[in-house]
């Protein structure tokens, strides 16, 4: 059975410090699961996945990446060291906010879920227009 490395967030929207996280674990030879908090978010943890989903299609179809719902926790316990580490992002990377994002204060998104949030904002301005 493969391993894995667990990144645990609400991913609203999937941006490029997430990314960034991801790539960093695929590069050194991890597999990755995304566990999508099913937090209450200016997108849904359906519309979460789909954006994940839309970044790592190749990965996904390789074994490499595993995309999960899971509760909105509010906390991780960790117990003695049994096989596995607890990583952080670089400074730099951190700085990257899904606040601004969601704000229009900031475009770093991968290329495909900014493709998806303008399809939707589109449909949404349809929508309003009816």
């Amino acid at each position: 059975m493969n391993k894995f490395v667990l990144l645990i967030g609400r991913w609203s929207p999937f941006h490029l410090g997430h990314k960034y996280l991801v790539d960093s674990h695929l590069n050194a030879g991890k597999n990755v699961c995304i566990a999508v908090r099913k937090s209450k978010e200016k997108y849904n943890p359906q519309e979460r996945v789909y954006m994940i989903e839309s970044v790592f299609k190749k990965q996904i179809e390789d074994g490499r990446v595993e995309v999960i719902l899971i509760p909105d926790i509010e906390g991780v316990a960790v117990g003695r060291d049994v096989g596995y580490y607890i990583a952080r992002v670089p400074e730099e990377v951190e700085r990257i906010s899904g606040t601004k994002i969601r704000a229009g204060e900031s475009w770093d998104l991968p290329k495909e879920v900014k493709e998806i949030l303008d399809r939707w904002e589109k449909l949404r301005i349809r929508r309003e227009k009816k």
